[in-house]
């Protein structure tokens, strides 16, 4: 059957996923109307996506591009009677040969402007056979260069091309050994490369670091060396599991970025069996910062899969592309997939492991094997059932977990005897190792098993027992891996205090210290430390403790919290429990008095059906109890004074009240319209309220939108008499209005001065400050934001709202409005806000208690957006 049809594609720009052109520059994929894969599943009509890509059938290709003469081009398949474009390449080469070799004595000056076109045209024709893509890349920039690699088993000769501009031309000018390596290792390990050409692309993308094509990658921006080589290994790597196998990515996304990470983790330890985290990083092995230069390349795919199997927020390798959360698609299909062929390798053995990897890919090639097709064949090369690997830690998010129980030795032969339990839910293979000051001895392979069993192990000298010394093992939990032989304390792990931050180590109980700093007007200057156990992973129980040191006041200030995690992954997948305190001074003057809060809480994460599911429902409790001092006189020793304070005259009193916050927030991420919604309810002796907080963004484009705010409060009951003021606030609160210290002021108590205009966007959240609008009723308000504007550090803000008659005077209107400019600072951490425009009631009021328009500029500094363990896994996680 011959099917044909015009079709016509408008280019977008190259920040549109992996196709489109940058300038005069063209990465043309994804271009044509794809047959669907017929397999014996059937049809599989799959366009492609960002996250699996695509699912393509094998066919050949004739491609003829017409496009002007000085263009370079670089395409899937081979130049088919284009000798002239050959030579025109040869040409390229050499000047760029020249260029490299000048760059050691002449300062290079780089150059990443376009020529003008040329106005004589050419046709480059391209043909290709058992390929199932086919991508092509232009640009008047590039230079080139040639190299060659002979493949380790055919002993043929495969041309390897690099094409790149002027902008990392320092990096690129080494890529032909780059690619010639990878294609090489590549053949070694799972069978020869079975096309005559490789080629990789220096391009820009706005999907991931590199993408793959038959016989031609394009390579995103890179910083150094090392990061060029290894995303270029494996982009190139795709070819045979991408490629020549043509695996179902879509389906099983395992078997092609999983396996292909494996063979990436494989070339690093081959080439740089050094590569520390350091380098992953863009820094060299003297980089000390967390300890990045003593851990091994390898382990950032542990990191990775640890941060989510550690929390249950794993999922199986064996799912649908789409099915995955965005961070498990990077912490399970490339990072756990790559752990786990790593731990299969170094149990079979590398001779058995490549004879079978090389066996599937010539009887699979070309012919989209399933993953029943690869369980078949390293069953068979094993002799091994390998249900615990396909079902258990392929299949399923089940946790492989063995510790060492005791050690006992046979007084025989000197045999030891290790009882180790198996306390996870996977019988895999036990390495148990021995080793003697720290360094291995032994090791020997034990097959899985449930429950407890005595392993034995030749005698020896030996001091402590551990298992999977290598970490080749997936293990989430390895802090149970290690006993020593002899001493009372033979489980006990030696204590690691670090300064700031340092990786985990599982043979170490980590500490960790640092400086702390703070200020207020009360207290002055605080100068402390800051005690902490956890940095990147979360653990069961979390401690922050921070002691300060007044010099305002010369008192003790600080906080203290204690975290309980728990994930039972039914109902909820995590619930957490906290007992927060914490102790700064409110107000001073003559006196300074401090607030004393306590607050106990549990919340809970309810369990969605998928994971990538964008809707989360969370419910919380906590208790807030607040003890606040002051100081009052003692009226039955008042005596003639001309001195304040009069000694004797004044005594520490203390006002407490406690409220019980109860917490619903329903939210749904999306690219065009995410929320949330939070209701609170409180209540207290002398208080009954509850309130919606409803947030949305409408976006325009991945960077602008609109955003808008709706609150609604309604009071039940507040007892006239009570001296904390719960009233609902139509202004964004000040200090004095926290009646549960949740927020960090720089003056807490402060209604004049620079200290008074900082405020938090609650309630009614209007930025314009007033008197009115205090209500002890209802109250309802909308806030508005604009998009920045023309890339400004600014945006344009509207509030509007209004409340019970109780927050006006009689005979004001009760609707209220203001408008002006938000000008953002530090990432949304502060924020100043500049009126232009105030309902008459908000300028009537502040004439009367005069407010000038200085203290109507007021700023948001969100110190508790700012929490540094928060911002520390962010990082980790970009």
């Amino acid at each position: 059957i011959l099917i044909t049809t015009p079709f016509h594609v408008k280019i977008p720009d190259c920040t549109f996923s992996r196709m489109g052109h940058d300038g005069n520059a063209y990465y043309i994929s994804q271009w044509y109307p794809k047959p669907a894969v017929y397999d014996v599943n059937g049809w599989n009509p799959m366009p492609y996506l960002d996250q699996g890509e695509f699912y393509s059938e094998f066919g050949s290709f004739d491609v003829s591009i017409t496009l002007p003469k000085n263009y370079v081009i670089a395409a899937t398949g081979e130049r088919f009677d284009a000798e002239e474009e050959e030579e025109f390449l040869n040409k390229n080469v050499i000047r760029t040969e020249e260029i490299i070799r000048s760059m050691d004595s002449v300062p290079y000056v780089r150059d990443m402007s376009f020529p003008p076109s040329s106005t004589e045209w050419k046709t480059v024709r391209f043909k290709q056979d058992q390929v199932h893509d086919f991508a092509w890349f232009a640009d008047k920039r590039f230079h080139v260069l040639r190299g060659e690699v002979v493949l380790p088993h055919t002993k043929r000769s495969v041309k390897t091309w690099a094409y790149f501009t002027d902008d990392k031309i320092e990096l690129w000018k080494d890529a032909i050994g780059y690619i010639s390596d990878a294609t090489f290792y590549y053949s070694l390990w799972n069978g020869d490369y079975a096309y005559n050409h490789v080629s990789a692309i220096d391009g820009v993308i706005s999907a991931g670091g590199g993408m793959e094509y038959p016989m031609i990658t394009i390579i995103g921006r890179t910083s150094e060396a090392f990061s060029l080589d290894v995303v270029i290994t494996h982009e190139v790597g795709h070819n045979w599991f991408y490629g020549m196998l043509g695996t179902n990515e879509r389906e099983h996304a395992w078997m092609d970025e999983g396996i292909n990470s494996f063979n990436e983790m494989r070339y690093v330890k081959t080439k740089y069996p050094n590569a520390t985290l350091a380098e992953v990083l863009g820094y060299d092995s003297t980089f000390s910062l967390l300890g990045l230069n003593k851990h091994k390349q390898a382990e950032s795919y542990y990191y990775l899969y640890a941060m989510q199997a550690k929390r249950n927020a794993d999922q199986p390798c064996e799912l649908p592309s789409d099915e995955f959360s965005e961070v498990n698609y990077g912490a399970i299909v490339y990072s756990k997939t790559a752990l786990l062929f790593n731990y299969l390798i170094n149990y079979m053995g590398e001779e058995d492991f490549d004879v079978a990897m090389q066996f599937y890919f010539e009887q699979c090639k070309m012919k989209h094997p399933s993953s029943n097709d690869l369980r078949k064949v390293l069953e068979y090369f094993s002799e091994k059932k390998l249900d615990w690997f396909f079902d258990d830690l392929i299949g399923s998010t089940k946790k492989l977990d063995y510790r060492i129980v005791r050690t006992d030795r046979d007084a025989t032969d000197g045999t030891y005897l290790v009882e180790v339990k198996n306390v996870g839910d996977i019988k895999g293979p036990v390495p148990l190792c021995a080793t003697r000051d720290g360094k291995i001895i032994g090791m020997v392979w034990y097959e899985g098993f449930e429950g407890s069993k005595v392993l034995e192990f030749p005698s020896a000298e030996i001091d402590a027992f551990k298992i999977d010394f290598f970490s080749f093992m997936p293990e989430a939990n390895r802090k149970n891996n290690r006993l020593r032989t002899r001493g009372l304390f033979k489980k006990a792990e030696p204590l690691q205090v670090k300064m700031f931050a340092y990786l985990d180590d599982q043979d170490k109980t980590q500490a960790f210290l640092a400086p702390a700093m703070a200020f207020n007007m009360y207290n002055g200057f605080m100068l402390g430390a800051a005690y902490y156990n956890h940095i990147l992973y979360e653990k069961k129980i979390e401690t922050e403790i921070v002691p300060m040191y007044s010099f305002g006041d010369k008192g003790i200030a600080g906080l203290a919290n204690l975290h309980l995690n728990f994930h039972p992954n039914k109902l909820f997948s995590e619930i957490n429990i906290d007992l927060k305190t914490s102790r700064f001074a409110y107000e001073s003057g003559a006196w300074t008095n401090y607030y004393n809060k306590l607050s106990p809480g549990i919340s809970f994460d309810f369990k969605k059906k998928n994971v990538s599911t964008p809707v989360t429902h969370k419910v919380g409790y906590r208790y807030v109890y607040i003890d606040r001092e002051y100081t009052a006189f003692d009226f039955d020793k008042v005596i003639m004074c001309f001195t304040t304070p009069c000694p004797g005259l004044t005594y520490k009193d203390h006002m407490q009240y406690a409220v019980h916050d109860l917490l619903y927030q329903f939210s749904r991420s999306s690219s065009l319209f995410p929320f949330s919604a939070k209701v609170n309810f409180q209540t207290g002796d002398d208080v009954q309220k509850i309130s919606l907080n409803f947030n949305q963004r409408l976006y325009i484009n991945p960077t602008k939108y609109f955003e808008y705010r709706l609150f609604a409060g309604n009071m039940f009951y507040m007892n006239p008499s009570t001296s904390v003021d719960y009233r609902f606030r139509m202004s964004g609160w000040r200090g004095y209005n926290d009646y549960l210290c949740d927020y960090s002021y720089f003056g807490r108590t402060e209604t004049y001065g620079l200290a008074a205009n900082q405020f938090i966007e609650t309630d009614g959240a209007f930025k314009s400050y007033s008197a009115l609008g205090q209500s002890a009723k209802w109250l309802v308000a909308l806030n508005i934001k604009s998009p920045k504007l023309f890339k400004l550090p600014f945006l344009f803000y509207a509030d509007i709202g209004t409340c019970a008659d109780d927050g006006f005077a009689a005979g004001i209107d009760p609707l209220m409005y203001d408008a002006g400019l938000d000008i953002i600072i530090g990432r949304d951490f502060c924020e100043i806000f500049v009126p232009l425009l105030q309902s008459q009631n908000i300028l009537d009021n502040n004439k009367l208690n005069g407010i000038d328009f200085i203290h109507q500029v007021r700023f948001t500094f969100n110190l508790h957006r700012a929490n540094p363990f928060t911002l520390f896994k962010q990082a980790i996680d970009f």
